[in-house]
């Protein structure tokens, strides 16, 4: 496995374990309305990513359309395991509202969006998708060949201002909470070009400085996360777009290693990293399945609220597990 920054890892489970209490309101229970801009931390993160690989293999650059495209198949493939199993499930709790009022055909047009949400094409099809946090996956795949095109382009000066222009353009005046169609793709494309940039823009100035400045890096990394903490916790809405500039900083300072948080190692942060996206899509699944059992067996809103959270995390524990025993055995064959 490669060497993961535990720093980073663990700011994925905290923005996974936020994007969770944002969507607690499916237990009737309203914590936090602001958490769920922290979808663009992981859009920029994955941008600084894809850039990054991009450059490491700047050698072995073929035909850009047809590396793109293998890189975007190899990106989305592993998701699927996870996917698949959820949004099935989802389906199947929601089409019993329909077999309670024996509505047959709203039982069977329910599944008619089924099998493009389980490509990850939901999007293509509807504005809301029954599994609805997918809709991250799915918007992103559906403008990440054409980042990865991007990130090929050899002239980075070229890149930083058409990536830096695109996120300034969209960020500076969209209503980037907006469902409706092509609003999240146009979104997902901003943030991660937003993370090539910072990508690029730190890579110039990790070029330029020293190890001496460590104290200082850290300090703004701290500072930008901490803002963007306190602000969504307070539900500063008008703060939204700073908020995305404290995003962009904050992965700029922890990817450039000169921070000292880049000393912070640890398996167990980096295994609960690697949790995030099982949990990100998991967590409306479980959620669905406690507001039936309550139905029949009324909890409080502790009780729910401990199931929602703990249930999540050991799902997605369990379907981690499963999938990579999975892929050990696929390799030995």
């Amino acid at each position: 496995m490669k060497k993961r920054k535990s720093i980073v890892d663990l700011w994925k489970f905290v923005a996974s374990i936020l994007i969770m209490t944002y969507h607690i309101y499916h237990l009737d229970i309203i914590l936090a309305d602001m958490y769920w801009i922290y979808v663009e931390f992981f859009f920029i993160l994955t941008g600084y990513f894809t850039y990054h690989h991009f450059q490491a293999r700047v050698e072995e650059r073929k035909d850009i359309f047809e590396v793109g495209v293998k890189y975007t198949i190899n990106k989305f493939m592993p998701f699927l395991p996870y996917t698949t199993v959820a949004i099935t499930l989802q389906y199947i709790l929601v089409a019993h509202y329909s077999l309670i009022k024996t509505d047959f055909y709203g039982f069977i047009s329910h599944f008619f969006t089924y099998p493009f949400e389980v490509m990850l094409l939901g999007r293509v099809v509807a504005d809301k998708q029954v599994l609805g946090p997918v809709w991250y996956l799915s918007s992103m795949l559906l403008v990440f060949p054409l980042v990865t095109f991007l990130c090929q382009i050899k002239n980075r000066y070229l890149l930083l201002v058409i990536a830096g222009m695109y996120s300034v353009l969209y960020y500076g005046r969209a209503d980037f909470r907006s469902s409706t169609w092509p609003n999240n793709e146009l979104r997902a494309l901003a943030g991660l070009l937003l993370g090539v940039f910072v990508c690029i823009l730190f890579d110039m100035i990790r070029e330029t400085t020293s190890n001496a400045h460590a104290f200082a890096v850290t300090l703004i990394e701290t500072a930008s996360m901490a803002f963007a903490f306190v602000v969504t916790t307070m539900g500063c809405v008008d703060l939204k777009r700073q908020v995305v500039f404290a995003f962009a900083i904050g992965v700029g300072t922890m990817m450039s290693g000169k921070s000292l948080t880049s000393r912070f190692n640890s398996r167990f942060i980096s295994y609960l990293g690697l949790l995030s996206l099982p949990m990100f899509i998991w967590h409306r699944v479980v959620g669905e399945i406690i507001m039936r059992v309550d139905h029949f067996v009324p909890m409080s809103l502790l009780i729910r609220t401990m199931l929602y959270y703990s249930g999540t995390i050991i799902v997605s524990a369990i379907s981690y597990a499963i999938v990579e025993i999975t892929k050990k055995r696929g390799r030995r064959v």
